[in-house]
């Protein structure tokens, strides 16, 4: 889904603010259309009438980009017949896909 249910989230701010928090496998982009159905989202006292269709958003770019936080740590040296544990620990806004490899 291009809000990345599960784990999206709506909240309303105000009567005219509703903030919808993506989840991890969220694929919508600022400037693409956000539709809105009224049958699945109430309104903020939720006595509105629900069958007045759908709403359509335009998504605009977060006010403060947060960049990536990634650290990764292991060992800087690995001889041949050693294991060798590496983690990894971040915060990042969407999913994340991590590859490893071994140059030899």
């Amino acid at each position: 889904a291009k809000v990345g249910f599960p784990g999206a989230t709506c909240l309303w701010n105000s009567p005219s603010v509703l903030t919808v928090q993506l989840g991890h496998s969220a694929t919508i982009l600022p400037s693409q259309t956000l539709v809105l159905s009224h049958l699945i989202i109430d309104s903020l006292d939720t006595l509105a009438d629900t069958n007045r269709g759908v709403s359509e958003l335009t998504i605009s770019a977060p006010a403060i980009k947060t960049p990536p936080s990634i650290l990764v740590s292991g060992p800087s040296y690995v001889g041949e017949c050693d294991s060798a544990v590496i983690t990894i620990q971040g915060d990042t806004a969407r999913g994340t896909t991590y590859t490893w490899t071994s140059l030899s």
